[in-house]
């Protein structure tokens, strides 16, 4: 183990346009930072033309962690509603788009196994994440490499209250991945 000192931290955000990158900013905290004083880490990309954006962390050279790979909702639809007194069964089709939107070369580009976490929210309210009200569903079989992206097709079905059946809505996020 060698002890690294908190002057070889950097702070690194790309700019990218569909998973090609377009601009990068750095910044090496140690030279903003005073003792007993709080400190700021301002770092500025123009927000022209870009998709997205990624930050990574830097130490003694080596990257710290993955890029967060970036999931987007495109449609979701009511498959079928079916009532029964006082609750309904509710099936969702979701369509999702999962992006990489690591670099190629680094040595952790490749995003797998990943999981999605999928929960149901009253539309338009705002709710913290309950993970123990979430399902997990496994996508093994997946493999990104930087810059791809890909389209799924998630099935689910809930049963909710017949009052609440036209205003909840599915959430869908990654709950982790390799």
């Amino acid at each position: 183990n060698v002890a690294l000192e908190p002057k070889q931290l950097k702070l690194i955000l790309t700019g990218l346009r569909d998973g090609e990158i377009l601009n990068t900013a750095s910044l090496i905290p140690a030279q903003r930072m005073k003792a007993g004083k709080g400190y700021e880490f301002p770092l500025e990309l123009s927000g022209e033309g870009l998709t997205d954006y990624r930050i990574d962390v830097e130490w003694g050279g080596q990257i710290l962690a993955k890029p967060i790979p970036q999931l987007t909702i495109d449609k979701v639809s009511t498959i079928r509603t079916d009532c029964k007194d006082a609750l309904c069964w509710v099936e969702f089709e979701v369509l999702a788009t999962i992006a990489n939107n690591g670099v190629a070369g680094e040595a952790s580009a490749m995003l797998s196994n990943l999981v999605l976490a999928t929960s149901f929210k009253v539309k338009g309210r705002a709710q913290a994440i309950d993970t123990a009200q979430e399902d997990e569903i496994s996508v093994n079989d997946m493999q990104l490499m930087p810059g791809d992206v890909r389209q799924i097709e998630i099935a689910l079905e809930q049963e909710v209250a017949r009052q609440i059946v036209n205003n909840i809505e599915p959430e869908v996020r990654i709950a982790s991945f390799n």
